[in-house]
């Protein structure tokens, strides 16, 4: 059964600039929305992975699975798609081991369809990440992110 499209947005985008070796925050989180989800009982797989500035995938990092869940938490009314319908990817464990300029790229594949290779039914890419060696400043987050990350530490189910 041939499946459509999926709508995915960055919801919460990874810094602009980072420190070597460390873990990635806030992490990527992708936004799913309720009307875009596939819901014919079978599962999608979510697979980010980071690419260096030139295109090429960083090949020592990833690939990052994660899979889309709702925000379980009463504390949740309206987040970044204005709905506790919504559905979230979350990457709360991405590390960039050198410096440079990268991007995290998510996909979305249909691993039912029964081919040689899973058919891609959605991207989204995050902005540019410099990353150096020594400590940087982080970057201000939106209220609707700060709001957005809270709910999702609160839900207690993307490993924040």
């Amino acid at each position: 059964m041939y499946k459509q499209e999926i709508t995915m947005d960055i919801a919460i985008q990874p810094p602009s600039k980072h420190q070597a070796g460390q873990r990635l925050y806030p992490p990527v989180v992708v936004s799913l929305p309720p009307k875009n989800v596939v819901q014919d009982g079978t599962a999608e797989i979510f697979q980010g992975f980071l690419q260096h500035d030139n295109g090429d995938v960083v090949e020592d990092s990833g690939p990052y699975i994660a899979v889309p869940q709702p925000i379980y938490s009463s504390a949740s009314n309206t987040t970044g798609c204005c709905s506790t319908d919504c559905q979230y990817v979350v990457f709360p464990d991405i590390v960039v081991g050198a410096p440079g300029r990268y991007t995290f790229t998510v996909r979305c594949y249909d691993p039912t369809n029964r081919s040689q290779s899973w058919t891609v039914l959605g991207s989204v890419q995050s902005r540019t990440i410099t990353v150096a060696e020594c400590r940087v400043q982080g970057d201000n987050r939106s209220e609707t992110e700060e709001r957005l990350l809270e709910d999702l530490k609160a839900s207690g189910n993307f490993g924040l």
